[in-house]
C-alpha cells in the first residue's frame, strides 16, 4: 500500500526517478539529433570533427531559442544529457546573448567556455553575457572582444572591457568604429585609449561619407589618411567629403578618381575634380567617356579642356556601331517563321 501511495504521488514519483540513468522523454529530440551528428559520422570525417561540433552547436541553440522556457531545457539538459553541451555549444550560446542558458551551465559546474565566448558576445553588444563571463568564465577574453565591440559601435561593452578588463584592443577597434560611423565610440577610444588609429580610419570614413568621423579625425588626431580617402569618397558620391578633405587635407587623389568619374559618366564628380583640384586633361579620361557614350560627361571634357575634336569623331563611330547593332536586332525580330 506504501508503495502505491508513492508511486501514486506525482511530486514524489518525479524525485524517484530524477535520479536514474538515461534521457528524458522531452530530451529525445535533442539526443536523436546529436547521435546523428556525431555518432553515425564515417572514420573520415573525423578530420573535420572542428566543423561538425559548430554545426552541432547552431542546431542546438537555435533548438533552445524556439524553446517556450529556454533557461528551463537548458536546466534539463545539463542535468540529463549534459554531454549535448559542447565548448562550441557554450561559447556559441554566448555569442547569440543566451544569458539563461549560461547560468545552467554555471549551477551545472559545465560552464566551460574559452575566449571565444566572451570575444563573440562582446562584438554582438550582449552587456549581460559579457558582465556575466566576466565574473564567472575562466576563459577570459583577447583583444578582439573590445576590437569587434567597437567596430559595431556598442560602446557601453567598449567601457565595460575598458574599465574592468586589461586585454585591451588594438588599432582596428578605432579603424573599424571610424569605418562603420561611430563616433561616439571613436571619441572615447581616442579619449580613454593609447591604441590610436592608422590612415584606415579617415580613409574608410570617407569612403563611407562619414564627415563628422574624417572631420574629428583630422582635428585631434595625428595619423592623416592617403589618397584613398578623397578616392573612395568620390567613388561613392561624397562630395561634401572631397571638399572637406581637399580643403583641410594635402594628400589629394589619384588619377584614378578622374577616370572612374568619366567611365560612369558622373560629371559632378568631373567637375569637382576639374574645375576645383585643376585635374589636368587626360586622353584615357575622355576615351572612356567615349567608349560608355556618356554624351554630357564628353560635352564637359571637351569644355573644360578644349581637347582634340577627334573624339568626337570616336564618339560618331561608336553611336553608329550601336545604332547599326540595334538595327540588326530589330531586323532579325521581324522576321517572321516559314
Amino acid at each position: 500500500m506504501a508503495a502505491v501511495l508513492v508511486l501514486g504521488d506525482a511530486s514524489m514519483w518525479g524525485l524517484v526517478v530524477a535520479f536514474q540513468p538515461g534521457c528524458v522523454r522531452d530530451l529525445l529530440p535533442y539526443m536523436a539529433i546529436w547521435r546523428s551528428t556525431f555518432l553515425d559520422l564515417p572514420v573520415a570525417s573525423c578530420t573535420s570533427m572542428g566543423s561538425v561540433e559548430y554545426s552541432w552547436a547552431q542546431t542546438l541553440n537555435t533548438a533552445l531559442a524556439r524553446e517556450d522556457d529556454r533557461g528551463r531545457t537548458a536546466q534539463r539538459i545539463v542535468r540529463h544529457c549534459p554531454e549535448l553541451f559542447t565548448t562550441a555549444a557554450a561559447n556559441l550560446a554566448a555569442a547569440r546573448g543566451l544569458l539563461d542558458v549560461l547560468q545552467a551551465l554555471l549551477v551545472g559546474d559545465l560552464l566551460a567556455t574559452t575566449a571565444d565566448a566572451l570575444n563573440e558576445a562582446a562584438a554582438q553588444g550582449h552587456l549581460d553575457v559579457v558582465r556575466f563571463l566576466h565574473d564567472h568564465s575562466p576563459g577570459g577574453c583577447t583583444v578582439r572582444a573590445m576590437n569587434g565591440a567597437a567596430r559595431n559601435g556598442h560602446l557601453e561593452v567598449v567601457r565595460f572591457l575598458h574599465e574592468h578588463r586589461n586585454e585591451g584592443c588594438t588599432t582596428v577597434a578605432m579603424d573599424y568604429a571610424a569605418a562603420n560611423g561611430h563616433l561616439d565610440v571613436v571619441q572615447f577610444l581616442h579619449a580613454h585609449r593609447r591604441e590610436g588609429c592608422t590612415t584606415i580610419a579617415m580613409d574608410y570614413a570617407a569612403r563611407q561619407g562619414h564627415i563628422a568621423i574624417v572631420q574629428f579625425l583630422h582635428e585631434h588626431r595625428d595619423e592623416g589618411c592617403t589618397t584613398d580617402a578623397m578616392d573612395g569618397a568620390l567613388l561613392y558620391n561624397h562630395l561634401d567629403v572631397c571638399r572637406y578633405l581637399h580643403e583641410h587635407r594635402t594628400e589629394g587623389c589619384t588619377p584614378n578618381a578622374l577616370y572612374a568619374a568619366a567611365w560612369e559618366g558622373n560629371v559632378a564628380n568631373a567637375r569637382f575634380l576639374c574645375e576645383t583640384r585643376g585635374e589636368p586633361f587626360r586622353q584615357d579620361a575622355l576615351d572612356a567617356a567615349v567608349s560608355r557614350g556618356h554624351v554630357d560627361m564628353i560635352a564637359y571634357l571637351h569644355s573644360v579642356w578644349h581637347a582634340d575634336i577627334s573624339s568626337l569623331g570616336a564618339l560618331r563611330n561608336v553611336a553608329a556601331s550601336h545604332a547599326q547593332h540595334w538595327l540588326t536586332r530589330l531586323a532579325s525580330s521581324a522576321k517572321v517563321g516559314p
